[in-house]
């Protein structure tokens, strides 16, 4: 028990019978142990700190001058005194039956004694302090938690409930699951919080059909892989695909989603039966996909992007299991920069969107024109906030300006309001250099920013071979189809018309819309026609899923025995850990 010396000290104290008070304890209903053992387990780690506790208070109680008894004296006065009935031991914690929540009750019953104990008894808290000052921290935090009300990860009981959003998707089973996150919608309402009610989802708007391609490369690639018997026998792949709206709340919901299994997720739980994630295919977005990565960076879930072009998600110590199959920026932007010089365009306009991949994208770039001699004229941010994207402003800022090239970094989608303004008030004249965002975009082909956009130039990702996807597109219809909740509004956006039994989104068709048949043909469609033929980003989402492929594939071919894991084992390829998949993705990214 420590220190001798300090155990003669006299402690001031009171009766400890008049206020001990054995009422049912219920706090550690909530510290979501596994089960009632588990509290059993940290109880029989702090039963010494307790009974050491009690032995303190009784010695100090005693009499200076009484004698020292001898032990058989003691264990009787020990059995007749005021923790008879309640003395708790490791022995007598194990004998009792661990049905319910009765240990765990019992525990914070201890816990109250002793924190009574604390509080009543001044200069006590120095003695308790000194034995028990390693367990310190769990001992505060066991105490904290069963003082505190129960919340939502009680055992039973009235009031235990989850409190989640809801996620749904384009799902299809597998042994081994792939998930996609795609900005199928660039643009959403968000419902002012009136703290009042319970806060309304986001409202997705404004589909873009040409982002569609990005979900059918991964479902032909997963298709592709389960027909092809040399690379994963005997394995089926299945997917799981979320539209992020272009929103970074979505793109999370999305992603917890993926990683529990179920629409009403739980963080930290795994809900798959029978399969297990392989990895992520996703997002778009530079800051979605930091997002994103933070939290699958924590599992090392293994992540792909196929469009996110940030260079600060190269940082492993940050993101030690995001990939990607599409270049950094810091090359692009040198790049762009020097393409202006090279045009001798030394006096230029920056429009960037005001997020991770518009703020990189004008440091870079102004750094590279500053050791040019070269100088910025204008810096405007493309305010993602707001639905007009500030356009108005932009375009005063621009028409007032002597600069004639304009860089500007954003997707086609975030762009259009502004080039929209342009064409508004009549501004031409001007030179836009593109960043791979929307240098390739379907808006350089619209009739309405012919005059615009005319001599536009700009860097674009490379693009590569798919044979057979444009057949597979071809024969998507909602028929082949029916379980993917996407397709129909893609329909409707493409065919400019509107199924009889399926109520769009409002303003998004007007009233003379006609009404879909069925009877449209995909390979009509005006806008994604390049992309089916010269895929570039659709191509790196099918690299992406063959990225995740070839690792699983690796790990399938592990000999027992000459594994890569500890001691020369291999993991199971239908039971594996995400970090297993990391490690062979880290062997192919080399």
């Amino acid at each position: 028990m420590g220190d001798s010396g300090k155990m003669e000290r006299e402690v001031p104290g009171h009766s400890l019978s008049s206020h001990v008070r054995l009422n049912d304890a219920k706090g550690c209903n909530h510290l979501m142990l596994g089960s009632p053992s588990d509290c059993c387990v940290l109880y029989k780690s702090f039963v010494t700190v307790l009974l050491s506790t009690e032995s303190l208070v009784r010695i100090q109680r005693q009499s200076k001058g009484q004698q020292r008894r001898t032990t058989q004296e003691r264990q009787a006065k020990h059995s007749t005194g005021t923790y008879a009935q309640e003395k708790r031991t490791p022995q007598t914690l194990s004998s009792q039956p661990h049905s319910g929540p009765q240990p765990i009750m019992s525990f914070c019953t201890a816990i109250e004694m002793t924190s009574l104990i604390i509080a009543k008894s001044g200069s006590l808290k120095s003695h308790i302090l000194a034995p028990i000052r390693w367990h310190a921290g769990w001992y505060l935090y066991l105490l904290l938690a069963c003082l505190m009300p129960p919340c939502v990860g009680q055992f039973a009981g009235p009031g235990c409930h989850f409190r989640t959003l809801r996620a749904r998707g384009f799902y299809r089973s597998g042994d081994i699951q792939i998930g996609g996150v795609f900005p199928l919608h660039v643009d959403w309402v968000r419902y002012q919080v009136s703290f009042e009610t319970e806060p309304a989802p986001i409202t997705c708007r404004t589909f873009v059909f040409q982002n569609y391609l990005w979900l059918q490369a991964l479902v032909f690639a997963i298709e592709e892989v389960n027909r092809n018997p040399d690379l994963l026998p005997n394995v089926t792949l299945g997917f799981q695909i979320y539209d992020s709206c272009a929103d970074l709340m979505q793109s999370l919901l999305g992603t917890l989603w993926m990683m529990t299994g179920q629409e009403r997720h739980t963080a930290n739980y795994r809900c798959h039966i029978s399969s297990s994630l392989a990895g992520i295919v996703g997002d778009a977005g530079s800051s979605s996909s930091i997002l994103m990565a933070r939290v699958l960076g924590v599992y090392r879930q293994p992540q792909i992007s196929y469009f996110s072009t940030i260079p600060l998600l190269s940082d492993r110590n940050q993101f030690p299991s995001f990939f990607r199959t599409i270049p950094s920026d810091d090359v692009q932007f040198r790049g762009l920069a020097q393409l202006a010089l090279q045009f001798h365009w030394t006096w230029v306009g920056l429009l960037a969107e005001d997020n991770d991949y518009g703020q990189h994208g004008i440091q870079v770039f102004q750094t590279e024109l500053h050791k040019a001699g070269a100088c910025v004229a204008f810096l405007e941010y493309i305010i993602l906030s707001k639905p007009d994207r500030n356009a108005n402003h932009i375009v005063q800022v621009i028409r007032n300006s002597t600069a004639n090239a304009i860089i500007m970094f954003g997707l086609d989608s975030r762009i259009m309001p502004l080039l929209d303004e342009l064409v508004k008030q009549n501004v031409t004249g001007k030179v836009f250099i593109a960043s791979e965002a929307w240098s390739t975009s379907a808006l350089l082909s619209v009739e309405q920013f012919r005059d615009l956009l005319s001599g536009t130039i700009g860097f674009t990702i490379y693009s590569g071979e798919m044979l057979g996807f444009a057949e597979h597109f071809n024969s998507v219809h909602p028929t082949n189809f029916s379980n993917d909740i996407y397709l129909r509004e893609f329909w409707e956006t493409a065919f400019r018309c509107e199924w009889q039994d399926h109520e769009v989104l409002k303003g998004s068709l007007n009233s003379q819309t006609k009404r879909c048949t069925g009877a449209e043909r995909v390979d009509s469609v005006t806008g994604i026609y390049n992309d089916i033929i010269s895929p570039r980003v659709t191509f790196a989402v099918y690299r992406a899923v063959y990225a995740i492929v070839l690792a699983l594939k690796d790990m399938y071919l592990c000999k027992p025995g000459r594994g890569p894991f500890h001691q020369r084992t291999c993991a199971n390829i239908f039971n594996f850990q995400p970090w297993q998949v990391r490690f062979y993705l880290v062997s192919i990214h080399r």
